[in-house]
């Protein structure tokens, strides 16, 4: 018996402890690379705000952090490099930590390359430090320019891009984000029991006469990490079906709570609830 496990433990202890915990799928499943970053961010108290890359599926990263971070003084923001990218309020770079999985998809990617050159923390964790955006001035090729939402969101900007097509839309945490209740629940959830997002923002693209052609609804940061002053840019993507009209659209924005279907509307001029959805031309289709 002696030899039969030892002969065993010669053979598997490497793989199980070494080889095993490296591949790529084990590390995403039991968080390690937010135990890679807990431990960086132990270890540069200087570091007090941050955004970290997330899948956002449920709580389950920010509770990772919660637990493997011993300090109690780092406001930890979450994102999807896929679709969103995150900066901390203030002036100074923001101090942005990419995990290995999910990696930034274009056009997110082009912002990181403006970036200062990244610090690799570990083969699974990449700092960069990136220029927060100078003013909240819109674009000109914007279609429309600072409008807020009476749950504190901010819309910046939002412009269309033809080319891809795609609407790329930056916002700016206003005030204390007003959020519905959002308990941790069980994965996979117990029947009859609701356990996703809270926030979404929804686009839809209508054709000229408000026919419903395709939409493209989320929120790619997690908002129950989000402060004042923090502002983000997210993608929106919309492939039209072969049988959609040809343009002028209309591109339909605004909030909503996916579970209830309820929209937060945007504050007037008087500082009043008003419209519960934006309605942008686009005079070029996709």
């Amino acid at each position: 018996m002696f030899i039969f496990l030892a002969a065993n433990a010669y053979r598997d202890l490497r793989d199980y402890f070494t080889v095993w915990p490296q591949q790529s799928m084990v590390r995403f499943l039991y968080r390690a690379d937010y135990r890679d970053a807990a431990r960086y961010l132990d270890a540069h108290p200087e570091i007090t705000d941050v955004a970290i890359s997330s899948t956002l599926l449920g709580p389950w990263d920010r509770l990772a952090l919660e637990v493997d971070t011993q300090r109690d003084d780092v406001n930890v923001r979450l994102f999807n490099p896929e679709r969103a990218l995150l900066w901390t309020a203030g002036d100074a770079p923001s101090t942005v930590l990419l995990t290995s999985f999910p990696r930034p998809a274009p056009p997110i990617d082009g912002f990181l390359e403006e970036a200062e050159p990244p610090e690799t923390i570990s083969p699974h964790l990449t700092l960069y430090a990136i220029r927060n955006p100078q003013s909240a001035i819109c674009d000109p090729q914007s279609a429309v320019c600072n409008l807020q939402f009476t749950n504190g969101l901010e819309l910046l900007e939002a412009r269309w891009v033809d080319e891809e097509p795609l609407l790329l839309t930056t916002w700016l945490v206003a005030a204390p984000l007003d959020l519905p209740p959002m308990p941790i629940v069980a994965n996979p959830p117990p029947p009859g029991v609701y356990s996703g997002p809270r926030l979404a923002i929804f686009t839809h693209l209508l054709a000229a006469d408000g026919t419903f052609l395709v939409g493209d609804d989320g929120l790619w940061v997690d908002p129950l990490t989000l402060r004042p002053g923090d502002r983000f840019v997210q993608i929106h993507r919309f492939a039209l079906p072969p049988a959609a009209p040809a343009g002028p659209y209309v591109l339909e924005l605004g909030l909503y709570d996916p579970r209830t279907g309820e929209r937060w509307p945007v504050l007037g001029s008087d500082g009043q609830p008003g419209l519960d959805r934006l309605l942008i031309p686009i005079e070029e289709g996709p």
